[in-house]
């Protein structure tokens, strides 16, 4: 007889975990759900993280270009101001030049008349007795012409004005252009995503919280009517998002204050995971569901509870039951058993039920 109970109790233990697998897979998959939206939110993040790069590099290549269309333009003017000085002071020298020339023009027309009037008047020839004199290194003449090499020597190394300036610029200036165009369309891009984000995060948020508290008014209606009374609740961690903090079941069955689920019994655990089930299934049905021996911590009365819940739910969901106890065998629809008569030869029974009084027509067995 120890064995037995041994046994059931074996059976209701791995029941329970059986039932609590479901649950906490059920939330698994919640939480996967939200880690997706919130690898999505990261995605939009990187991608803001990626444009917000691309902008830094077309800023500091536009500041780049700026500061080099600055120098080209400061270097083009101060040629152009070194190339007009020289000229002036060119010009200057060339007039002067003229000037010399003509009092060189009258001085020599002097001098061919005082050569004529002293050969005339005196028989000396001026010019022969110029040749024997050596010149004046410091001659007028001599010092215009030193003045005038060395104004060419200064144009000479100032070089030439580049005449690709004027097409540089106008290049650097479309360069700038361009990339002043690019920084406007990244900023527009970069408020366009922080808007879409701002939005998805307000939508997910406004949509989550009316899912917990659908579910919630779910999971207290459920638990109320398998448990004949209580509360339960499902909270979320107060001072965080709700998109990023975590979710907690509080259930309270009638004259017992525990503190967390942990400190319920294994019926009274199954029953909370049981309705938690159903109240995601108020709020989002699904066509078929599989419970495997979830009765079997339950005792009689809740086992009548059970099945009364799954009556509830089984106009919207078929309900494949695993069971081994007798009052829900009675309150199935069609009944399949499995049987092994000989070592490793498995067959299969079925039973449907033809009436409300629980009055059963067993089928042909088929060989599995």
């Amino acid at each position: 007889q120890s064995a037995a109970q041994a046994a059931d109790l074996g059976r209701q233990i791995r029941a329970a975990e059986a039932g609590a697998s479901q649950a906490e897979t059920r939330i698994a998959e919640c939480d996967q759900r939200h880690r997706a939206a919130l690898d999505a939110v990261e995605e939009r993040r990187a991608r803001q993280a990626d444009l917000q790069r691309v902008y830094d590099e077309a800023a500091l290549e536009a500041a780049a270009a700026e500061e080099a269309r600055k120098s080209a333009v400061a270097a083009a003017r101060e040629a152009a101001s070194r190339k007009s000085e020289a000229e002036t002071e060119l010009r200057a020298a060339e007039q002067r030049i003229n000037q010399l020339s003509i009092e060189q023009g009258n001085l020599q027309n002097k001098e061919e008349t005082l050569v004529a009037r002293y050969l005339e008047d005196l028989g000396i020839d001026l010019r022969q007795a110029n040749d024997g004199m050596a010149r004046d290194p410091n001659a007028t003449e001599e010092g215009l012409t030193a003045e005038v090499n060395e104004l060419k020597r200064r144009m000479d190394n100032m070089g030439g004005v580049n005449p690709e300036a004027i097409h540089e610029l106008k290049e650097k200036e479309e360069r700038f252009t361009w990339l002043k165009g690019q920084e406007q369309d990244l900023t527009m891009s970069k408020a366009q995503l922080e808007d879409l984000i701002r939005k998805i995060n307000r939508e997910s948020r406004e949509l989550l919280l009316a899912t917990l508290e659908q579910t919630r008014l779910n999971f207290n209606e459920v638990f109320r009517k398998l448990f004949g009374g209580g509360k339960a609740e499902i909270v979320t961690e107060e001072g965080e998002d709700v998109l990023e903090c975590g979710i907690d079941l509080l259930a309270k069955p009638p004259g017992k204050e525990p503190a967390t689920i942990a400190q319920l019994s294994g019926g009274e655990k199954t029953l909370t995971v049981l309705a938690f089930i159903m109240a995601l299934f108020m709020l989002k049905p699904s066509p078929f569901c599989v419970l495997d021996e979830v009765d079997a911590p339950l005792d009689e009365a809740n086992v009548s509870r059970f099945n009364d819940l799954v009556k509830d739910f089984s106009a919207g969901t078929q309900f494949i039951v695993i069971t081994h106890n007798k009052k829900t065998m009675a309150c199935v629809n069609s009944m399949y058993g499995i049987t092994m008569q000989e070592r490793g030869v498995s067959k299969k029974v079925s039973v449907k039920v033809v009436d409300e009084m629980g009055q059963q027509t067993a089928l042909a067995p088929a060989q599995a």
